[in-house]
């Protein structure tokens, strides 16, 4: 790229990162607050997805009147709600993305067997369930986003693992660090960044 683009792409890529340090950040708040962490995708009683749980940081992120009309016991796509879940929140945006789609996210809950946001029925996850380490387990990663950040998407390690950076794709770690990840990550490495407690360290990334 030349000179220009590449610094560019440097300041887009910092305030991507930037925004995922206030997710992890806000996800933090919330463990301080309910002593767990948020799940990643609420359900109503019989087990229907309604929602992410960006939806519960809301409060955290500055946007407690948007949290206070969103209506918990709906689908993100109801009436009531779409409205809202089509709303645009930079936090929610990497810059890098050319998309102009109406209330998207970039950023999705990290998911799957033995991740942090693992979806067991009754399980509450906290801090104390990792035992691989915090500065070792992703909490949310960088996606090419087209969907609301109100729908109860999340990404696991069989979905594409690509982002809008060249080269890289970052994700905020337990600790509240950011880290850039090789698109050339080697599969096992990659798992390990997701999996809360196989006892093994990840190695290079």
């Amino acid at each position: 790229l030349p000179a220009v683009q590449q610094a560019r792409e440097a300041a887009r890529r910092m305030q991507a990162a930037s925004n995922l340090k206030q997710i992890g950040l806000a996800i933090h708040h919330y463990h301080d607050m309910y002593k767990e962490f948020p799940p990643a995708v609420v359900k109503d009683a019989n087990g229907k997805p309604l929602y992410s749980g960006m939806v519960l940081l809301l409060p955290m992120l500055e946007q407690q009147s948007l949290f206070q009309q969103f209506d918990k016991d709906k689908a993100w796509d109801s009436p009531e709600n779409l409205p809202l879940s089509n709303m645009s929140m930079p936090v929610f945006m990497d810059p890098s993305n050319p998309s102009n789609t109406s209330g998207r996210t970039d950023y999705l809950f990290v998911t799957g067997k033995n991740s942090i946001f693992e979806d067991i029925p009754g399980m509450k996850h906290s801090l104390n369930t990792i035992t691989d380490g915090v500065s070792n387990t992703m909490l949310v990663i960088e996606v090419k986003g087209n969907a609301s950040w109100a729908a109860p998407n999340s990404w696991d390690i069989s979905k594409p693992f690509d982002g809008s950076h060249p080269g890289v794709v970052q994700a905020v770690f337990a600790d509240g660090s950011v880290h850039a990840i090789s698109k050339k990550v080697d599969p096992e490495t990659l798992r390990r960044l997701v999996e809360r407690n196989d006892g093994q360290t990840p190695g290079d990334f």
